[in-house]
């Protein structure tokens, strides 16, 4: 596995990771109730900086 080296590494795997959880059949009604797809690429941004 690839080490984490760059807030451009980051936002990969905050991009992978919420891709996945917003497919789940618990987890992905829950995020996508309160995120339209439009929100979500700025959401990731924020994420990614947190």
């Amino acid at each position: 596995m690839k080490q984490i080296e760059n807030r451009a590494d980051v936002n990969i795997l905050v991009s992978e990771f919420y891709r996945v959880v917003r497919k789940d059949d618990l987890l992905g009604s829950i995020f996508n109730h309160h995120l339209t797809d439009e929100q979500w690429p700025s959401h990731i941004e924020k994420l990614t900086g947190f």
